[in-house]
């Protein structure tokens, strides 16, 4: 989870902490994934200094980042597909699916579960609603700020799939309100 200095966004200039909190949601949720288990407390607050953050601050919201990242795992949703028997599990999926012969579509899958049945893509969002925001309406709003992404990610994987596999669903996973928001089939 460490790294040796704080990654610059595009602009050249060291990542927002909210933009630290998400990256580190995400490396944590990897992590679960791939070996059951997450790090330390103090492994955590070591990698949010690494990012940038000062050792107040890292200190500060280091259990809330593991509490979240926990929550996730635990949630319904996330815990069937992630314990289910047999299930074909994927996470940070890089992607590439070529458009035509001069357009390549690439990204990178949070999480992809085959349950058996099912062909599952989920994004996860670290973000959560103002105090004063409905948060039906903040979930609605990036649901369609990232209907494009999920349309992309779910094109890319079905590139992957064998002829006759399942109808892959999509869906984006918000970590701080423990939400599961599946888009419409027509996605």
């Amino acid at each position: 989870l460490y790294t040796d200095r704080p990654a610059a966004n595009d602009a050249g200039k060291a990542p927002s902490p909210a933009a630290i909190r998400g990256t580190m949601i995400h490396r944590l949720l990897k992590r679960y994934v791939e070996r059951r288990e997450f790090p330390s407390t103090t492994a955590v607050e070591a990698a949010l200094k690494g990012e940038g953050l000062s050792s107040r601050n890292a200190a500060r919201i280091a259990p809330d980042i593991m509490k979240e990242a926990e929550n996730t795992v635990n949630a319904p949703f996330i815990s069937r597909l992630l314990e289910t028997e047999g299930a074909r599990i994927y996470a940070e999926w890089k992607l590439e699916k070529a458009l035509s012969s001069s357009s390549i579509l690439s990204g990178t899958v949070d999480l992809v579960v085959f349950d058996g049945e099912t062909w599952w893509i989920i994004d996860f969002k670290t973000a959560a609603p103002s105090d004063d925001e409905d948060p039906n309406r903040f979930v609605e709003a990036e649901l369609g700020k990232y209907r494009d992404q999920l349309q992309s990610y779910k094109t890319m994987v079905e590139g992957r799939l064998e002829q006759g596999s399942p109808f892959p669903r999509c869906g984006i996973f918000f970590t701080a309100l423990g939400l599961w928001k599946e888009l419409s089939r027509e996605v």
